[in-house]
């Protein structure tokens, strides 16, 4: 996703994103979920932006 954004044509800028992502842990709460993808967004950006990280 993070690729084909930067790729589009269609986009009259270049244009990034950046993407924080987490899998649900076994009894894990909706919030709890939340925040960890949350929190990888957040050093996805702050490790130079246009970045997945999991968390």
């Amino acid at each position: 996703m993070r690729a084909a954004v930067a790729q589009a044509s269609w986009l009259s800028q270049p244009t990034t994103i950046s993407i924080g992502a987490a899998s649900l842990r076994t009894a894990e709460t909706a919030c709890s979920l939340y925040a960890r993808a949350d929190a990888a967004l957040y050093a996805a950006k702050k490790s130079g932006r246009n970045r997945v990280v999991a968390g």
